[in-house]
């Protein structure tokens, strides 16, 4: 009778590791989308376990996982940009995994850096990002060097020089940055005041008057007016390359300098990670996925497919 009860007991573990689902979130859209399912999809062949992969808005991201994981639901693994992890780590949501971790020697040390707590790492860096200029070939045969450049090119009616999300502190910083100013002072506390906002910020209500910059553009927006020629050119990152897809023709080049800055746009770099929550930590199989997803093989798909860097 107790070796029928252990034999019993030793089927279900066995049954419940094979039926083992890991659930992993990301807000990716268009290649890098597909890129992540083949991943998943090959990790899941590899070793047997079958993963989930939800899609949740980027706008609604962060909000979904900080209800979520703190109790004890959504993911085992999740995507996102490295600027919000310390607090994502303070809510619960990140486990933070040891400083040697699977592969975690194979990156650049910049980009681990990017995701080091005094406790450890929150996660394994899988692509790095910034802002960059995607030019419209048949709109703009050569390339102003300078931002206020974009303004004078000859176009078509209706269709407008530049088009970025001028709301949107993230793409405005690298023009804070051209006029020598910062988020954060050097002690953390609040650096956007000064000279150097007002220029920039001054600079961008002129461009917007102007008609070189719509004044009101979301994503979204920005990436409808690009596709349709009616913007000869867009700033964005590497992401934006799925959402225009392979029927444009455009180059992409580095920010422009700005003559009033007398220096050039400097964006900031984003390191995308993979992160286990608490569910994950505690899931051999979910580790093993971070390694994959962050590793050789992960990164070959995302790199080919997603075209991520």
């Amino acid at each position: 009778r107790i070796l029928l009860l252990l034999l019993l007991f030793l089927s279900v573990a066995s049954s419940a590791r094979a039926e083992e689902t890991l659930a992993v979130w990301h807000a990716y859209r268009g290649d890098e989308k597909i890129a992540l399912e083949q991943v998943l999809a090959e990790f899941g062949k590899r070793e047997g376990v079958k993963v989930e992969a939800l899609q949740v808005p980027h706008d609604a991201y962060a909000a979904k996982l900080t209800a979520a994981v703190p109790r004890g639901h959504g993911p085992h693994l999740f995507i996102d940009s490295h600027e919000r992890i310390g607090d994502l780590e303070e809510r619960g949501v990140v486990a933070v995994i040891p400083r040697n971790f699977a592969g975690s020697g194979e990156f650049p040390d910049r980009a681990l850096e990017a995701l080091t707590s005094p406790a450890g790492l929150r996660g394994l860096p899988l692509a790095l990002k910034c802002l960059a200029l995607y030019v419209n070939e048949s709109l703009v045969a050569e390339v102003p060097p300078t931002l206020e450049g974009l303004g004078r090119l000859q176009l078509p009616e209706g269709v407008v020089p530049l088009a970025y999300e001028t709301r949107n502190m993230y793409f405005h910083a690298a023009l804070l940055h051209a006029f020598g100013g910062a988020q954060l002072a050097p002690d953390e506390s609040f650096g956007f005041r000064g000279e150097a906002g007002v220029r920039s910020l001054e600079l961008v209500q002129r461009l917007m008057r102007a008609g070189v910059v719509p004044e009101e553009a979301s994503g979204a927006v920005v990436g409808e007016l690009f596709k349709t020629g009616k913007a000869a050119t867009a700033i964005s990152g590497p992401w934006f390359a799925s959402d225009v897809g392979p029927s444009l023709k455009y180059r992409v080049v580095p920010l422009p300098k700005v003559e009033a800055a007398g220096a050039p746009m400097r964006p900031f770099l984003t390191v995308e990670a993979a992160s286990l929550t608490p569910r994950g930590r505690d899931s051999a199989s979910a580790q093993r996925l971070l390694a994959f997803i962050a590793g050789e093989a992960g990164a070959d798909i995302r790199a080919r497919v997603g075209r991520q860097v």
